[in-house]
Protein backbone atom coordinates (compact mmCIF):
# COMPACT_ATOMS: atom_id res chain seq x y z
CA UNK A 1 0.00 0.00 0.00
CA UNK A 2 2.70 2.62 0.93
CA UNK A 3 4.19 1.35 -2.49
CA UNK A 4 1.47 2.46 -4.07
CA UNK A 5 0.94 5.70 -2.59
CA UNK A 6 4.85 6.54 -3.09
CA UNK A 7 4.52 5.90 -7.05
CA UNK A 8 1.32 8.01 -7.22
CA UNK A 9 3.37 10.85 -5.39
CA UNK A 10 6.51 10.74 -7.49
CA UNK A 11 3.76 10.15 -10.78
CA UNK A 12 2.03 13.57 -9.59
CA UNK A 13 5.42 15.36 -9.05
CA UNK A 14 6.60 14.69 -12.09
CA UNK A 15 3.74 15.75 -13.91
CA UNK A 16 3.17 19.35 -12.08
CA UNK A 17 7.03 19.77 -12.51
CA UNK A 18 6.64 18.81 -16.41
CA UNK A 19 3.45 21.14 -16.69
CA UNK A 20 5.30 24.42 -14.56
CA UNK A 21 8.32 24.13 -17.00
CA UNK A 22 9.05 26.71 -19.18
CA UNK A 23 10.67 26.29 -23.01
CA UNK A 24 11.87 28.80 -25.40
CA UNK A 25 13.12 28.91 -28.87
CA UNK A 26 9.51 26.90 -30.55
CA UNK A 27 8.00 28.72 -32.90
CA UNK A 28 4.40 27.55 -31.78
CA UNK A 29 3.26 23.89 -30.93
CA UNK A 30 4.78 22.52 -28.25
CA UNK A 31 8.58 20.94 -27.21
CA UNK A 32 7.62 17.15 -27.79
CA UNK A 33 6.62 18.31 -31.71
CA UNK A 34 9.98 20.29 -31.96
CA UNK A 35 11.57 17.04 -32.47
CA UNK A 36 10.19 16.04 -35.54
CA UNK A 37 10.79 19.98 -37.17
CA UNK A 38 14.17 19.83 -36.93
CA UNK A 39 13.73 22.84 -34.63
CA UNK A 40 16.41 23.06 -31.58
CA UNK A 41 14.39 23.96 -28.47
CA UNK A 42 16.61 25.37 -25.33
CA UNK A 43 15.16 25.94 -21.89
CA UNK A 44 17.01 29.32 -21.09
CA UNK A 45 15.76 31.60 -17.62
CA UNK A 46 13.88 34.60 -18.44
CA UNK A 47 15.98 37.67 -18.00
CA UNK A 48 14.18 40.12 -15.47
CA UNK A 49 14.80 43.94 -14.68
CA UNK A 50 18.67 44.73 -15.66
CA UNK A 51 19.52 40.74 -17.22
CA UNK A 52 19.06 39.19 -14.04
CA UNK A 53 18.70 35.76 -14.51
CA UNK A 54 18.57 34.46 -10.74
CA UNK A 55 14.98 34.12 -10.32
CA UNK A 56 14.57 37.05 -8.25
CA UNK A 57 14.61 40.52 -8.50
CA UNK A 58 17.56 43.21 -7.77
CA UNK A 59 17.49 44.28 -4.38
CA UNK A 60 14.70 47.31 -4.43
CA UNK A 61 13.05 46.21 -7.24
CA UNK A 62 9.46 46.72 -5.88
CA UNK A 63 6.69 43.72 -6.00
CA UNK A 64 7.45 40.26 -7.28
CA UNK A 65 5.42 38.74 -10.27
CA UNK A 66 3.71 35.72 -9.51
CA UNK A 67 6.64 33.82 -11.03
CA UNK A 68 9.12 35.03 -8.26
CA UNK A 69 10.99 37.30 -10.96
CA UNK A 70 10.70 41.51 -11.09
CA UNK A 71 8.37 42.74 -14.17
CA UNK A 72 10.69 43.16 -17.41
CA UNK A 73 9.69 46.96 -17.61
CA UNK A 74 10.19 49.36 -14.53
CA UNK A 75 6.55 51.18 -13.44
CA UNK A 76 8.72 54.70 -13.35
CA UNK A 77 8.99 53.51 -17.38
CA UNK A 78 5.42 53.18 -17.46
CA UNK A 79 4.25 56.26 -15.81
CA UNK A 80 6.11 59.47 -15.97
CA UNK A 81 4.94 62.56 -14.74
CA UNK A 82 7.69 64.46 -15.76
CA UNK A 83 7.17 63.92 -19.05
CA UNK A 84 4.79 66.57 -21.43
CA UNK A 85 1.51 66.73 -20.06
CA UNK A 86 -0.79 66.21 -23.21
CA UNK A 87 -2.54 69.59 -24.13
CA UNK A 88 -6.46 70.34 -22.79
CA UNK A 89 -9.24 68.80 -25.22
CA UNK A 90 -12.11 71.86 -25.01
CA UNK A 91 -15.50 70.29 -25.37
CA UNK A 92 -18.05 73.60 -26.60
CA UNK A 93 -20.59 74.38 -24.42
CA UNK A 94 -24.39 75.77 -25.45
CA UNK A 95 -23.54 79.22 -24.05
CA UNK A 96 -20.07 79.50 -26.03
CA UNK A 97 -17.64 78.52 -23.32
CA UNK A 98 -15.71 75.62 -23.67
CA UNK A 99 -15.43 72.97 -21.05
CA UNK A 100 -11.99 70.96 -20.18
CA UNK A 101 -11.53 68.02 -17.21
CA UNK A 102 -8.18 66.87 -16.51
CA UNK A 103 -6.10 65.61 -13.22
CA UNK A 104 -3.50 67.31 -11.57
CA UNK A 105 0.04 66.24 -10.49
CA UNK A 106 -1.45 65.68 -7.09
CA UNK A 107 -4.21 63.40 -8.69
CA UNK A 108 -6.97 65.72 -7.93
CA UNK A 109 -9.81 66.57 -10.78
CA UNK A 110 -9.56 69.97 -12.02
CA UNK A 111 -12.33 71.50 -14.32
CA UNK A 112 -11.83 74.01 -16.74
CA UNK A 113 -14.32 76.19 -18.15
CA UNK A 114 -13.37 78.91 -21.10
CA UNK A 115 -15.44 82.27 -21.69
CA UNK A 116 -14.15 84.04 -24.71
CA UNK A 117 -17.97 86.03 -25.03
CA UNK A 118 -18.50 86.84 -21.59
CA UNK A 119 -17.76 90.40 -20.53
CA UNK A 120 -16.34 89.93 -16.80
CA UNK A 121 -14.55 86.20 -16.80
CA UNK A 122 -12.27 85.06 -18.78
CA UNK A 123 -11.63 81.35 -17.16
CA UNK A 124 -13.04 79.01 -14.36
CA UNK A 125 -11.30 76.54 -12.69
CA UNK A 126 -12.56 73.92 -10.35
CA UNK A 127 -10.39 71.21 -8.38
CA UNK A 128 -12.19 68.78 -6.82
CA UNK A 129 -9.85 68.44 -3.38
CA UNK A 130 -12.35 65.78 -2.27
CA UNK A 131 -15.59 64.53 -2.63
CA UNK A 132 -16.91 67.44 -0.24
CA UNK A 133 -14.36 70.16 -0.64
CA UNK A 134 -13.66 71.98 -3.81
CA UNK A 135 -11.49 74.83 -4.40
CA UNK A 136 -13.02 77.38 -7.39
CA UNK A 137 -10.33 80.11 -9.31
CA UNK A 138 -11.80 82.37 -11.37
CA UNK A 139 -9.91 84.31 -13.57
CA UNK A 140 -11.52 87.82 -14.37
CA UNK A 141 -11.02 89.80 -18.29
CA UNK A 142 -9.29 92.57 -15.52
CA UNK A 143 -8.04 91.95 -12.32
CA UNK A 144 -6.56 89.33 -9.94
CA UNK A 145 -7.73 86.15 -10.07
CA UNK A 146 -9.89 85.17 -6.81
CA UNK A 147 -9.58 81.69 -5.29
CA UNK A 148 -12.25 80.56 -2.99
CA UNK A 149 -13.08 76.83 -1.31
CA UNK A 150 -16.45 76.04 -2.12
CA UNK A 151 -18.74 73.27 -1.58
CA UNK A 152 -21.95 74.81 -3.62
CA UNK A 153 -20.79 74.25 -7.36
CA UNK A 154 -22.19 70.85 -8.62
CA UNK A 155 -21.78 70.77 -12.01
CA UNK A 156 -19.26 73.48 -14.04
CA UNK A 157 -21.00 72.88 -17.44
CA UNK A 158 -24.47 73.95 -16.18
CA UNK A 159 -23.32 76.55 -13.80
CA UNK A 160 -23.98 80.07 -14.85
CA UNK A 161 -21.51 82.83 -14.45
CA UNK A 162 -23.38 84.78 -12.04
CA UNK A 163 -23.27 81.49 -9.62
CA UNK A 164 -19.75 80.89 -10.31
CA UNK A 165 -19.14 84.71 -9.34
CA UNK A 166 -21.29 84.56 -6.32
CA UNK A 167 -19.68 81.77 -5.27
CA UNK A 168 -16.25 83.00 -5.76
CA UNK A 169 -17.55 86.40 -2.91
CA UNK A 170 -17.49 88.41 -6.40
CA UNK A 171 -20.13 91.42 -6.99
Amino acid sequence: MKSIIITAAVTSLAIISGACSSETGTTGGNAANAGNSGIKVESAPAAGINGNTEGGAPAGAGPQSPAGRAPDVAVKDVINLDKAVPKQKFVPLADGSEISTTMNKEGQVVETRVFANDPQISKAELTWVNDKQKVLRIYPKTGKPVQKQVAEIGNMRTVTVAELLAAAGVK
